[in-house]
């Protein structure tokens, strides 16, 4: 690899400085160092700043896609919420016309009775909730009074009968007095 080379390459200014001190030679191994290294220190900054420079372009491209993906997510999130609310309106609009044109029925199902007219029937989809129950009892109730007043007529044809059989009974005894007196 690359930093095994560069090591290899200041193998030879070691050896070098290894070899003056064994043979006693003076050196200054500051002064070898920086007149023989230079051109493998300007490797390895180099090298450092291809790596620099890569590190910050990858951190831009990872930021950019990190914007771009919370860019994406946002706007999907938001045709999300949308399209739920939406749903959500359209489901509140549906329940509440259930709800207001069933007990617009009833209330003119109750006028009908309140206007003597017991041939009214409320006919409202079997619900199972309040509404159905509130239809069934109307209905019950038109039952109810159709049968109380059907009693009353036949009560009232009872009584009419009854009085015009006491009328001609009375008729009859009249005659009958009348013709005692006579």
């Amino acid at each position: 690899t690359f930093v095994e080379n560069l090591l290899i390459d200041w193998k030879p200014i070691r050896d070098k400085l290894i070899a003056k001190r064994t043979a006693q030679v003076s050196v200054n191994p500051d002064k070898v160092t920086r007149l023989e290294a230079v051109p493998h220190l300007e490797k390895i900054n180099n090298v450092l700043y291809d790596i620099k420079k890569f590190a910050n372009e990858t951190a831009v491209n990872f930021s950019n896609n990190a914007k771009n993906q919370a860019a994406s997510s946002r706007l999907f999130l938001i045709i999300i919420f949308t399209i739920a609310s939406l749903a959500g309106a359209v489901a509140a609009i549906v329940v509440i016309r259930s709800i207001t044109s069933s007990m617009a029925r009833a209330v003119n199902f109750a006028k009908s009775i309140a206007g003597k007219d017991l041939t009214a029937t409320l006919e409202i989809d079997n619900r199972g909730d309040e509404i159905g129950d509130l239809a069934k009892a109307l209905n019950n109730m038109r039952a109810d009074l159709q049968t109380i007043f059907k009693d009353i007529h036949e009560g009232i044809e009872t009584l009419s009968t009854a009085s015009t059989d006491l009328s001609s009974i009375s008729s009859q005894m009249s005659e009958n007095a009348e013709q005692t007196n006579d």
